[in-house]
Formats: C-alpha cells, structure tokens, sequence
C-alpha cells in the first residue's frame, strides 16, 4: 500500500460491519452524483431473528443498492464448500460476474466488490476479474471486502490483492466500525471529485499495516544452516500466537522457543496440543486445539527466546539455557491488560518467568498494575513427565484454565 492508492481493501471479523460500511460509502457516492456498480453478499435467514440458511450475492444499481439476487451457498454438500456450506458457482457467476466486466465497468465510477473470500473464488473467472477490475486505472475505483485469516489460515488470492501498490488497507472493528465507516464514505466521495489519489489522512486510524502472510518460514534447520554466523548461528524464535479478534485473557508460556514456522503451522510441533485440546473440551489435533484456545481467549508464547535445539548435546544446551534471554513477556502483558492468568507449562516454565518477571508486587509494579496477573504452573505437557498421566494432565489444565 503507498500513499499514492487508488483502491480500498475493507477487512475485519465476521458480522463486523464490512458490507454495511461499503454500502453506506457506496449509496453516499451515489447522493454526490456518482454512479455505483458491483455486488454485495448478503445474508438468508427464514426469519429476521431466525439462523442462518446461508448467502446471497445482489448486483447493486446506480445508486448502490442491492437488485437481482444470485444463490452464494447454502447450507449442505457439494463439490465446492466452506465448512457446511455448499457453494453455488454457477449461479453466483450468473449474478455477480456481469456487475464486473469491461462494458459495465466502463459506465460506473465506483465499483464495489463484496466480497473477494473463499466461496467467490471457487469461480476461475472470478479472481481474474478482479484483477482486470484493479489493473483498469482508467476505469472506476474498486472499494472491496475481503476475510482475515481464520487462525492463521490465508487466502493466497487476497494476500496477493492485500500487496498491491495501488490498494489502502481499512480494518473494522466493533469499537471503531462507525467513524471508519464515515471516513471511508468521506474519502471515497473525495476521492471521486477530485479524480486523484485518495487522501488517506481521515483513514490513518483506520488502516491495517498486518503484513502479508502466506509465505513460509525457513525451517529450523534451515534457520541454523543459513544464518548469518554460519552453521551456528542462532535459530530464530516464533513469536507470541495471539487469539483472532479477541484481546487474550491467558497467557501459555513454555520455557524455550520454538523456531519460527510456516503460517497456520505455529507452535504445530508442540506436544501440548494433546493437553490443551481435550482440556478446552475439543480435540488433541493440532486444528481442533488451536481453535479451541483462541476461542477461548488463551496467547502463546515462551519464555525464553533460544530455540531448544535437540541435536546440541545436552552439556551445551545447559550452558545456553543458563546465559538465556527472557522474550519480552513484561512487554506483552503490558500490550494486553485483559491478560489476567499466565499459565506456565511446567515447573522449568514456571521457574523461568519468576526468574525473569518477577512476581507478587514486583511484577504488577513492573506492569503498572495495581494487582499483578495470577501466575499457576501447570502440570507439564511433555510425555516425559509421565506422573499422572495424560488424563490427569488434561482434567488439571481445564480447572486451570477454566475462565474465572
């Protein structure tokens, strides 16, 4: 994204907002005498207060609002689906790639795309449509929806739209979707008068600097081989894996690092994931446990910043360990008030974060709190400490981390 963008990307959770806030932009274009085109996705319900069927896609007209409606997916199976809904290619195509070719394009000034995800691109004519539609400077500006990865999970499509030049980034929130919804509608309408970039000054709160994801970490090995001081150079640590939208309420803490890894593979290698799953009444898969602890508001991360390197001998990772470096875990829960638990997993873990952080009124002055966060030290999850077993690992982990 440069200063010089032509185009706005609008991000954010699910049922954030992001179709009311480009509509709301869309008709304010429409009411400044501009011409709207485009589609927007919308959702079927039996009833106003009733679950969800599934979606819709509606061309917009003119004056941006929905018209002729096309099936998106509705709730069953099928050779294209997300999660349990199945994906109607053709009659999404039907609807919605009409609004976005050269000859329609070519009589709006705003285009609107709502949204470019996972169901729209099981259409191979959809993404390149997309493309032609952002590449066509002299054509319409495109305002358009896309998802956040879902745990670390990306849209290789919408990384790649996420890097262009010419596109701005907005991120929606619940606390901040009313005046980012304003400016964008400000913005957009400025924008279109005076034909030049957009003026990104009203935005600057507004805007999503997440870099793109997508691309693979080197490996540890590769890490170590590759570094800059040769074949022992330091393997770089993962940072902290944070809960989707929502700020963390806990904070997991192993003692050493684990070296970084592919996006969506973070901390994959771990053998808490068969404690924390079950303990959280989900799966011990690593996707099961995963969602299961950023569904229920739980950050991970290390103590200490050196990768545990298993092909050191052991007389080596001793003397490591004892001259470590703590990740910054003070900086972390100072970033995250909400955090009011740090679980340590494990006695080595536990002793750690004493030895670094501190504890009691040390460690809430540290993080100028008035109470610090409550510290518990968590039966280690590792198969070689065996006392108890398994079971017994997982009943203590749920009472520790059952909300309070």
């Amino acid at each position: 994204m440069t200063r010089g963008a032509r185009h706005l990307l609008v991000t954010g959770s699910p049922g954030v907002g992001k179709t009311t806030a480009v509509l709301a932009a869309a008709r304010a274009a429409a009411a400044a005498g501009k011409t709207i085109g485009g589609f927007c996705t919308e959702e079927e319900r039996s009833r106003p207060d009733g679950p969800r069927t599934g979606f819709a896609v509606a061309a917009l007209d003119v004056c941006g609002s929905p018209g002729e409606r096309g099936t998106l997916a509705r709730e069953g199976r099928g050779p294209h689906a997300v999660g349990k809904w199945a994906v109607d290619v053709d009659s999404f195509e039907l609807a919605a790639l009409p609004t976005l070719t050269g000859s329609t394009r070519a009589t709006v000034d705003l285009l609107v795309i709502d949204e470019v995800g996972k169901m729209e691109l099981f259409s191979t004519r959809f993404a390149p449509a997309v493309e032609t539609a952002l590449d066509d400077h002299a054509g319409p500006r495109v305002v358009a929806t896309i998802p956040t990865p879902r745990y670390g999970r990306t849209v290789p499509f919408v990384e790649a739209i996420r890097a262009r030049d010419d596109v701005a980034l907005v991120k929606l929130t619940k606390a901040n979707r009313d005046a980012a919804a304003a400016a964008l509608a400000d913005v957009l309408t400025r924008a279109l008068d005076c034909g030049g970039a957009l003026d990104m000054g009203a935005l600057e709160p507004f805007l999503d600097d997440r870099p793109v994801l997508g691309k693979e970490q080197p490996s540890a090995a590769a890490q170590k081989k590759d570094g800059p001081g040769g074949v022992d150079a330091p393997i770089e640590g993962a940072g902290p894996l944070l809960p989707g939208d929502t700020a963390p309420r806990v904070l997991l803490l192993g003692e050493t690092s684990s070296p970084r890894s592919p996006v969506g593979a973070e901390y994959s290698e771990r053998s808490m994931w068969r404690v924390l799953g079950p303990s959280l009444g989900a799966g011990s898969d690593y996707e099961a446990a995963r969602a299961a602890a950023s569904a229920s508001q739980i950050a991970i991360w290390d103590v200490l910043s050196e990768v545990h390197d298993k092909s050191a001998p052991r007389q080596k990772r001793r003397r490591t360990l004892a001259a470590s470096n703590a990740n910054d875990v003070i900086g972390l829960l100072r970033s995250w008030p909400s955090i009011d638990t740090v679980a340590c997993n494990g006695a080595k873990a536990y002793a750690a974060f004493g030895a670094h952080a501190g504890t009691g009124a040390a460690l809430a002055a540290r993080l100028g709190r008035t109470r610090p966060p409550r510290v518990i030290k968590l039966p280690s999850s590792s198969p070689a400490n065996a006392r108890g077993g398994v079971e017994a690992k997982i009943a203590a982990w749920a009472d520790a981390l059952r909300k309070q």
